[in-house]
Formats: structure tokens, C-alpha cells, sequence
């Protein structure tokens, strides 16, 4: 598949989904993300991902928006949000009007058993909504045996079929949610967003991402996925494996680059954000990141 690389000036993003405050984990990818468009005298901008209203904690975004303020990460420009509603429907309708998007009648049960292994079987790809009038649906989007190619910047040119993934994958919800593959791409691409950081776990989400993108002809991102941390079980960390939220310290923050494959003294600890920072990006090194998918990190137990 052929793509359209966007060589315009940096611009990064870091998007949180607001369901908790920030752990070990997603501080590693806020460092990258912040730590890359720095380097490269780009934009970095913040959007709290909140398309899916039921994950969201009350109170979560002031929490995250306070950690990254105390540990001297600041943003360029108003926080985003996911709240391009129009355009995510005119995408969905100009899919649909190629015929490369298509309503889905199967319910989670029903998917259990024919999608066992999660690769949609096209149950309902040569489906017409006139036969199922009063039923409610999502919408799927059709993939290919096209191969998609991304840009890795520490991985390097990496290519699968997203077919392979998921089958023909979800764009818009039952329950009328944009999925995140449709609202994180549109997102993106109105806010200019040209390099992705994001946990490695989300590799085949990019994939999937980026044969959307092509269909949508938008320019494609270079991505940098980040290994995952996890905890002495060999979990992610994340919410749902009760990881700790991060406590802003500057020895922490140098624990983690550590984790990451960088090398900087307790030392620097003692200087004030600005001087910290600055330190951070001169001597930061991404080829030093270890390709290991999983790192493990015990701090964020104590």
C-alpha cells in the first residue's frame, strides 16, 4: 500500500485517556513524545482522549494536566479534545459511500463464537441496512491483503496486512461511539499531529491506523513505540493492573530514563525544571531505547 509520508515541522502529541492519573507507564510515553519534539524544535501538544465518556474518572483530567505541569512538561497551546464530531461522521459517511465501510449486525455473543482468535469473519459485509431496519449496528471498515508500511524511528520501516489483525475493524461503536481508530486519526490529522509516540502494545493499533489513513488520503505519521513497563508479574502497567500513579520527583523521572536506556546522574536531580529539562533533551539518545517489548519496573511498587 502506498502512503504519503507528512515531512512538514515536527508536531507530537501526547493523548491520555482520562481514567486515572498518570503511572510509570504513560509517563514513559509522555517523556518520548515530549522529549522528541524538543529535540526537533516542534510542537507538543496535549488532548485528553475522551471518546469513550464511560472510562472517564471524575477529576482524572486535572489530575494529569497538574502531574505534567509539576514535572515542568508543558504543552504548546489550549488543551485538545476529542470533540470533532462532524468530521468524524463525514469521514464515516464518505467510507461508507465508497462502499469500504459497512454496517455490522453481530453481537458480542454471537462474535464469541464465530470470532474466537478476534478476526472478524465478514459476516455482515454483503448485508444491506434495509434489511435489518429497526436493529441497531456499528459500522466496520473493510480491510485488504494490502500490505501497510510505517516508520518506525527506532524500529525502522516495519509492514503487516491489517487484515491479519482484527479482519475488517470497528469504526463507529453499537451504542453510536466513534471507535479510537477513527477519532485518533482525524484527530491527528486536524491538530497537524506528524510523529505518534505510543506503547508498543499499540503496534498493530497503528497498522490499523495507518491503512485508514491511506484510505482517507491524509499524510502518514512516523510513529515511535515505546516498550512496555510491567510489573514483577509481567503485566502492563496500567489501571486495570492497579499500577501506582506517579509520584513527581525528579529522581523518578531519572529512574525511568534509565529504564528507557539513558544514562543520567542523580545529580541532575537537584536543578530546577527548566535545567533539568534542557539536560533531558541535549543528551537523550533514542537509539539507546532498548526493542524489547516489555521492561520490567519495580519502582513503581515502593
Amino acid at each position: 500500500m502506498s502512503e504519503k509520508i507528512n515531512q512538514a515541522v515536527y508536531c507530537g502529541r501526547f493523548a491520555p485517556t482520562p481514567s486515572g492519573m498518570l503511572h510509570w507507564g504513560s509517563v514513559a510515553t509522555a517523556m518520548c513524545s515530549y522529549i522528541a519534539a524538543r529535540q526537533q524544535q516542534g510542537k507538543w501538544l496535549l488532548r485528553i482522549d475522551n471518546i469513550d465518556m464511560p472510562r472517564v474518572k471524575s477529576g482524572a483530567e486535572e489530575a494529569i494536566l497538574q502531574q505534567l505541569d509539576q514535572m515542568g512538561m508543558h504543552w504548546d497551546g489550549p488543551v485538545h479534545y476529542q470533540q470533532h464530531f462532524t468530521a468524524y461522521e463525514e469521514a464515516l459517511d464518505t467510507l461508507f459511500s465508497r462502499n469500504l465501510a459497512y454496517p455490522c449486525y453481530c453481537s458480542r455473543k454471537q462474535l464469541k463464537i464465530s470470532a474466537p482468535r478476534g478476526v472478524y469473519p465478514q459476516t455482515c459485509r454483503d448485508l444491506k441496512m434495509a434489511n435489518h431496519p429497526q436493529k441497531q449496528y456499528a459500522m466496520r471498515l473493510k480491510t485488504d491483503a494490502r500490505q501497510v508500511r510505517i516508520q518506525d524511528q527506532i524500529r525502522g520501516r516495519l509492514e503487516r496486512c491489517a487484515a491479519d489483525i482484527n479482519g475488517d475493524f470497528i469504526i463507529k461503536r453499537a451504542d453510536k461511539v466513534f471507535s479510537y481508530h477513527l477519532s485518533c486519526v482525524i484527530d491527528d490529522f486536524l491538530s497537524g499531529v506528524n510523529h505518534v509516540v505510543r506503547g508498543i502494545d499499540l503496534l498493530n493499533s497503528s497498522f490499523q491506523q495507518a491503512y485508514l489513513i491511506n484510505l482517507l488520503d491524509y499524510p502518514l505519521p512516523t510513529y515511535l513505540h515505546v516498550p512496555l513497563l510491567v510489573n514483577t508479574q509481567g503485566l502492563k502497567l496500567s489501571k486495570s493492573s492497579a499500577a501506582q500513579p506517579f509520584t513527581v520527583d525528579k529522581l523518578n523521572l531519572i529512574r525511568l530514563a534509565r529504564l528507557l536506556g539513558q544514562n543520567f546522574d542523580d545529580e541532575l536531580s537537584q536543578t530546577n525544571n527548566d535545567d533539568f529539562w534542557s539536560e533531558m533533551i541535549k543528551h537523550w539518545r533514542f537509539a539507546k531505547i532498548p526493542l524489547h517489548d516489555k521492561i520490567a519496573c519495580i519502582d513503581q511498587e515502593n
